[in-house]
């Protein structure tokens, strides 16, 4: 007559199981947590990017500004001067991991934090119909933002955005 229970062999075997699939889980949590903090380091970068390159709200960004500036004033490689159609005169800088706008009408606008360097490029076309880089601020029709974001506050992690625009007030 058998008695109720398990046999040692069958207890362990149990114990065998039950840490494989402890082991599994764990796995699966991790990396599932590495995950999400990849995609939380990623989503502050495109949102400070998108922040800094296209604006947010009633605040134009460098894009956005350039777009419809009428002239560059500056060929600065860590700024963006430009004036608008209507004589008023925007730099955006960076200083300290933040970008700020001001104006000549006197007020400083807060654009985006978490911004490394910036580095701005402007080109124009020659006579031949080749793109050139600019070497005379008022030729300027073009310009390329690079920008270098962090992601979470405190990350080492940071990434690199990079846009451009036409000036639209050129020929």
């Amino acid at each position: 007559m058998r008695s109720a229970g398990f046999t040692f062999l069958e207890l362990l075997l149990g114990v065998a199981l039950t840490a494989i699939l402890g082991v599994v889980s764990a796995r699966l949590l991790q990396a599932g947590l590495k995950t999400y903090s990849y995609t939380a380091r990623q989503a502050v970068a495109l949102s400070t990017g998108a922040a800094a390159l296209r604006g947010e709200g009633t605040r134009p960004g460098l894009v956005v500004t350039a777009r419809s500036a009428k002239t560059i004033s500056s060929l600065s490689p860590t700024s963006l001067v430009v004036t608008s159609p209507s004589a008023v005169v925007t730099t955006f800088t960076v200083s300290n991991g933040a970008l700020t706008r001001t104006s000549s009408l006197g007020s400083l606008v807060f654009q985006a934090s978490g911004v490394e360097p910036l580095a701005v490029n402007y080109y124009n076309i020659d006579g031949a119909g080749l793109i050139v880089e600019s070497t005379v601020a008022a030729w300027a029709t073009m310009a390329t933002f690079n920008l270098n974001v962090r992601g979470l506050p405190g990350s080492s992690r940071s990434y690199n955005l990079f846009s451009g625009v036409g000036l639209r007030n050129h020929p």
